[in-house]
């Protein structure tokens, strides 16, 4: 079993809060603020599939999907925790989040929290960021709803995740004029809530299909040079998410994932994809790690006992998407796990 949570969520809802801020603020760096949109919706959410690109539809691994945290087959309860640190050229970021996940019954639960933040750095020659911080609370509930719908040994489970962020962020911006430089500073409070609905069936025990649905309402305060703004900005994110997995052999599996991301208040759109491979070398104990994260090559490795274990992951350049402005994205996961 290797759980952690927050990661994906936390992600997206700062995305969608970086957005909002270059937007009200009109940032001077639309190709910057598509880039970090991209290249955030492409961070992993733990370090297991960190180092298996990125992939979500992987029983009892970290997933933004309900659905597959539900699949519990090992232990009654488990505890998690991530750290993660995202390097890019421009600015880095770093995640650290918890969870609980426990069977009541027939049903699973799981409850995270997680916080990121980002020091104060240049855009470009207008403008500097930050992310003060931004904490955010996550529940997933899910279970299986049927069995033998198609097949003897099939499954469906259905699962629904809500999560609720806070955040803070602002930014310098320097506007030339024919006799000076206008100096700007923007203060940014960010409240959004995120709604999931996810599915994952198993028509035999070897293979999951799975995907899921989610939509994050976000709601932005601004503080201009101490004025506070008279309205309120509101946007939302949609994201559709497929993938599927498959056990080849005791040792070996191969999963994939395809995600769409869109925006209210905007025409960028983004297909991204992600492909992994998981090998024991010890089975059961000694696991290496190989993916594609949407144009990022990725790897890393676990190591497992009947109790717990730990997770070790890199990733570079995970999103195309970023190459040509924020340049290099590397990104460093360590997640560890206790189950019971």
């Amino acid at each position: 079993m290797k759980r952690s949570t927050c990661g994906v969520v936390l992600l997206v809802i700062v995305t969608l809060m970086l957005v909002l801020f270059l937007m009200i603020t009109k940032g001077h760096a639309a190709s910057f603020n598509e880039s970090l949109t991209a290249v955030s919706l492409s961070l992993p959410m733990g370090a297991d599939v960190g180092a298996m690109g990125n992939i979500g539809t992987l029983e009892e691994f970290s997933s933004a999907n309900p659905a597959i945290t539900s699949i519990m087959k090992n232990g009654n309860a488990s505890t998690a925790v991530n750290y993660g640190y995202f390097d890019f050229s421009k600015t880095h970021l770093q995640t650290i989040s918890a969870s609980v996940t426990g069977r009541v019954g027939k049903v699973v639960m799981q409850v995270g929290a997680g916080h990121a933040e980002s020091p104060m750095r240049e855009v470009d020659e207008f403008s500097s960021f930050r992310i003060k911080r931004n904490d955010v609370i996550d529940f997933q509930i899910g279970g299986n709803v049927s069995s033998g719908i198609l097949f003897d040994d099939d499954e469906l489970y259905v699962g629904v995740g809500y999560a609720f962020t806070k955040g803070v962020q602002d930014g310098i911006f320097f506007t030339p004029t024919p006799a000076t430089t206008l100096v700007s500073v923007a203060t940014m409070d960010s409240t959004s809530h995120a709604a999931t609905l996810g599915f994952a069936y198993k028509p035999i025990k070897q293979i999951t299909l799975g995907g899921y649905g989610s939509r994050t309402w976000s709601e932005t305060q601004a503080t201009y040079n101490g004025w506070q703004d008279s309205e309120v900005a509101k946007s939302f994110c949609d994201v559709g998410h497929l993938g599927f997995s498959a056990k080849l052999g005791k040792n070996t599996t191969l999963a994939g994932d395809y995600q769409h991301i869109s925006f209210s208040d905007s025409s960028t759109k983004f297909d991204q994809h992600y492909v992994g491979v998981e090998q024991y070398l010890i089975p059961e104990t000694l696991a290496i790690y190989f993916g594609d994260a949407n144009g990022g090559f990725t790897t890393g490795a676990g190591l497992y006992f009947k109790a717990g274990g730990l997770n070790l992951s890199y990733g570079n350049s995970l999103s195309r998407e970023t190459k040509n402005t924020l340049g290099k994205a590397d990104a460093f996961m360590v997640s560890g796990y206790f189950s019971f």
